[in-house]
């Protein structure tokens, strides 16, 4: 998926993917009820925010590479992954989320 503009979403829907894609803009994935919020494998041009999620399992921010800020707050559960490349910092949930 090649997304120009910002993605964002707060969606009931199972699953909440953003996965092997090119976002030339931000990623919002707010206050979203779903099973998970998977953010994985993209490039995104500009910061990510996940916030607010309640899902049943817990949801996944892994191998991006992100020009900006990584933000995950008020995540239930707590967002798990790894090796995120991120051009910002990251912080809150997801601060551990970073490759080494």
């Amino acid at each position: 998926m090649d997304v120009a503009g910002q993605e964002n979403g707060a969606t009931p829907a199972k699953r909440v993917t953003v996965q092997s894609s090119a976002v030339r803009d931000n990623v919002v994935r707010t206050n979203n009820r779903s099973v998970e919020v998977r953010l994985a494998e993209s490039v995104i041009r500009g910061s990510a925010t996940i916030s607010g999620n309640i899902t049943t399992s817990a949801s996944i921010i892994a191998e991006n590479a992100i020009d900006a800020d990584l933000d995950c707050v008020d995540n239930t559960p707590a967002p798990g992954g790894a090796s995120n490349i991120v051009g910002g910092v990251a912080t809150g949930q997801c601060a551990g989320l970073v490759a080494p």
